[in-house]
């Protein structure tokens, strides 16, 4: 989007709203500006905070969807804002915005909360009047709410970044990952997963993203527990067997007769001996990280064609990429099958979101005229597979 959300939403609250504000609780015009210019960016950095849990991503979506996006042409006739911004963001935060805003205002912190209950219903419809795919899914919302963090720490009071878990290291873990899970988001801050970008949860930073990191760090564990495991076992199966010991004294011999000869002495027993151990070679690890790689690739790759299809021709222009990308899908299933419980979990952590992303494209796809029909047989097939793969 071109403008940032903090201006849409401050250009939907426009000077001529802000004067009816003002005279409704009681305040002078400018210092009901004051109140709006700080309370929209503290609203939606709440928001964001909120959006990086599965939850709190799907009330937000829901609330939008919910919203008529013309509320924008005369905010001051919308009802219920300060319900659902508590339901959105919590009572405890709302107040806490509210007494920042009030702080930084001069305003008390009730007359910044009924304005910020005004202000709700006008921000759905900001969010709303923006393409579907960035709020009709939890995960588009993350997105969209993710790429707008530098605008909005940029409009925030002084201070209230960390109130909202925008400062410092929030703020940088922003650039990087999740699913994860796009299937578990994490709280606190702008810490943003992949994105719709299609960029195989990456992030937005462009850094390696944490699960790659949390995958290796299994591999690596997995080894170190082999090699030091393996060395005890061989050093206690190769030590030496402790020498026998000689336990009975050898018998007088009896008086020789005469011509007889004396009997000759027993050979010695051999030593025995332990056979030698040899270590087995370790197991070949499974590249994990680049079987990640391969899902998201493939999922990109399925995104980018249900994204071209607009009628029954693009349709059948798609469907033998659909069919290719069914059969390649096959292959990784059948590897992620096998992996062991430990590192198969992160793997499909990391392409939840993407799957899910899908999952709404191609009912998005099978919706058109024309094109549902075309597409259904390979977009049944293509769904098993994706449930397959992410373990529903």
């Amino acid at each position: 989007m071109a403008d940032s959300l903090v201006d849409m939403v401050l250009g939907a609250v426009n000077p001529d709203v802000v004067t009816k504000l003002a005279q409704g609780v009681g305040i002078n015009p400018d210092q009901a500006q004051s109140v709006v210019n700080n309370a929209v960016p503290a609203m939606l950095g709440g928001l964001a905070s909120s959006a990086m849990s599965a939850d709190g991503a799907k009330k937000i979506a829901d609330a939008v969807a919910n919203q008529d996006p013309s509320v924008t042409d005369n905010p001051l006739a919308a009802t219920g804002g300060s319900d659902l911004l508590g339901s959105l963001l919590g009572n405890d935060k709302v107040d806490q915005i509210a007494q920042a805003v009030a702080g930084s205002s001069g305003a008390s912190a009730n007359v910044v909360k009924s304005m910020m209950g005004t202000i709700t219903p006008a921000m759905m419809g900001v969010m709303g009047q923006q393409d579907p795919s960035t709020w009709s899914s939890p995960t588009g919302i993350m997105n969209m709410l993710a790429g707008q963090k530098d605008a909005i720490a940029a409009a925030l009071p002084a201070g209230m970044g960390n109130l909202l878990g925008m400062g410092g290291a929030a703020m940088g873990a922003a650039g990087g990952i999740a699913a994860a899970p796009r299937n578990a988001i994490p709280t606190g801050g702008f810490n943003a997963p992949s994105g719709n970008t299609g960029s195989g949860n990456t992030g937005s930073g462009g850094g390696i993203p944490s699960w790659v990191w949390a995958v290796l760090a299994l591999i690596v564990l997995g080894g170190l527990y082999y090699y030091f495991t393996g060395n005890k076992q061989e050093a206690e199966m190769s030590a030496p067997a402790p020498a026998a010991t000689e336990t009975s004294q050898a018998a007088p011999a009896a008086p020789a007769a005469p011509a007889a000869p004396a009997a000759p002495a027993a050979p010695a027993a051999p030593a025995a001996t332990m056979p030698a151990i040899t270590k087995p070679a370790m197991p070949a690890l499974p590249d994990v990280a680049g079987l990640t790689k391969q899902a998201t690739d493939a999922l990109d790759g399925v995104k980018a064609t249900l994204g071209s299809v607009t009628d029954a021709a693009s349709a059948t222009a798609a469907l033998p990429k659909l069919e290719a990308a069914n059969a390649g899908l096959d292959k990784i299933d059948g590897l992620v099958t096998a992996l062991p419980a430990a590192v198969k979990g992160p793997l499909v952590a990391a392409v939840a979101p993407t799957i899910t992303e899908v999952n709404g494209m191609m009912d998005k796809a099978s919706a058109i005229p024309g094109a549902g029909d075309v597409l259904k047989p390979a977009l049944d097939t293509l769904k098993a597979k994706l449930s397959a793969l992410s373990g529903s």
